[in-house]
């Protein structure tokens, strides 16, 4: 996960798998910046920081957001979220995914198993 330097503010990839990781942590940061009352900087932080589809996601909600006094935050994570939350329906879970297309490891599995032995019984 990179940070936006002079801010310490997670940045987002614009990948779903990564959105999860992003969303804890720009919440860690969001509480760090309430806790020095800077609510305001906080959203401004989050909006900079966003390029490509998160952007062009919530681009045209900028000054809804903005004009908001309370809540800005939650409904830039609302709109991220409408975007790239995890749909188990859709996805493969990881688990799944690194069985699928990694490889095995060396030693006896099944698959290098049943090779050998139909080549030692021809």
């Amino acid at each position: 996960m990179e940070m936006q330097k002079g801010t310490y503010i997670p940045v987002f990839t614009n990948r779903p798998q990564d959105y999860r990781e992003w969303r804890q942590r720009i919440n860690l940061y969001r509480r760090k910046l309430e806790l020095h009352n800077k609510s305001k900087e906080a959203v401004l932080n989050v909006l900079t920081s966003l390029h490509g589809v998160a952007w062009r996601q919530l681009q045209p909600k900028v000054e809804t957001i903005l004009a908001k006094e309370d809540g800005g935050f939650d409904l830039i994570l609302a709109e991220l979220a409408a975007t790239f939350r995890y749909n188990k329906d859709v996805e493969m879970p990881r688990a799944f995914e690194r069985f699928i297309w990694l490889e095995p490891e060396a030693g006896p599995d099944a698959p290098g198993l049943r090779c050998r032995s139909s080549r030692s019984s021809t």
